[in-house]
């Protein structure tokens, strides 16, 4: 494992726009997810690699090209949207938050007191 990870730290410092792709990929995966359990539609395993492989190629032609940066207006408008559409989630849980707080707090055990001699 030790090996592997010093192959991938090595890969990311001379690529570090697949660290960016990395967060991509859990995203793609997330909506993969949701796709298979909210519409129940299969994604088959080489479409998934291909997703991924697509993701991965995709992050480093954006790096290594620069017609490709056409796209960063359009990069940061979606980013700024999922920024929202996070904000957004945090707010409607805050209120669980902070009653999990609450809780915690109540039910957390309590340290016995010192005797004072």
């Amino acid at each position: 494992m030790r090996f592997a990870a010093g192959i991938f730290s090595e890969i990311v410092q001379r690529a570090p726009i697949l660290k960016t792709a990395a967060y991509i990929l859990v995203l793609n995966i997330g909506i993969e997810l949701l796709i298979e359990d909210l519409m129940h539609v299969t994604i088959g395993d080489w479409t998934r690699f291909g997703i991924s492989a697509a993701t991965i190629f995709l992050a480093l032609a954006y790096e290594r090209f620069k017609f490709m940066k056409v796209f960063r207006p359009l990069l940061i408008w979606l980013s700024q949207g999922f920024a929202i559409v996070n904000a957004l989630i945090s707010w409607i849980f805050a209120p669980l938050r902070g009653l999990l707080g609450v809780f915690s707090t109540i039910f957390r055990k309590q340290k016995p007191s010192q005797a004072t001699s």
